[in-house]
């Protein structure tokens, strides 16, 4: 039996092959990079735009922007690239003393 995907793990390891704290990402580059089957593409999509959605998600990084792309070649298609973020880290947060 395989184990289930938790997508905030692998979210994070996405961005952490990609050594930044701000990217620009497709489905398919989410899922080359994970070596992902094709069949998850709709829930990626479905939890990267939750993420956009709803911020309050917890979780080390969030999307902040969605772009649709027309693309004519093969086949006319929108592909959507979300532009992932590394969450500030709250510094209202004190220290108990």
């Amino acid at each position: 039996m395989k184990c289930p995907i938790y997508f905030p793990d692998l979210l994070e390891q996405f961005m952490s092959t990609c050594n930044e704290t701000e990217h620009w990402a497709t489905v398919e580059e989410f899922r080359t990079k994970l070596s992902i089957d094709k069949t998850f593409a709709l829930a990626i999509s479905g939890f990267l735009r939750r993420l956009y959605n709803n911020p309050t998600v917890p979780g080390r990084y969030t999307v902040v922007r969605i772009e649709n792309l027309k693309v004519y070649q093969p086949q006319r298609k929108t592909i959507h690239r979300y532009l992932i973020r590394e969450r500030a880290m709250n510094a209202s947060i004190k220290s108990p003393e």
